[in-house]
């Protein structure tokens, strides 16, 4: 009886040690993270303050944890993905999504 219980244990550790955790600020081995983008700061603009802009610059206006978590940083690189999220937007420089994923990258010191 007790080793179908040994094997879902086993299972679920498994599971968990490779599965990408979406409430960490800065996972290491999150697959979803694939958007290259800047933070940039935007608080001159009546109500804006930080959004991500795109290598195509395009803007997003960020929303959820992961951002919340971010230390904000004008000109820091990050990677991430998100999913539309239509919301009011005081701001309006861009398309508003919540982030899914994000990592913070290595700054090379340029």
């Amino acid at each position: 009886m007790r080793r179908p219980a040994l094997w879902m244990f086993a299972l679920l550790l498994t599971q968990a040690a490779f599965t990408c955790d979406k409430e960490n600020p800065e996972p290491t081995n999150c697959e979803d993270c694939t958007t290259l983008a800047t933070v940039r700061d935007l608080k001159g603009l009546d109500g804006c303050g930080y959004v991500l802009e795109l290598p195509d610059g395009k803007r997003l206006e960020p929303s959820g944890k992961l951002w919340q978590d971010l230390a904000k940083q004008d000109g820091a690189k990050v990677k991430v993905s998100y999913e539309p999220e239509p919301r009011a937007s005081i701001c309006m420089v861009g398309e508003t999504v919540k982030v899914t994923c994000l990592r913070r990258l290595q700054s090379t010191g340029n």
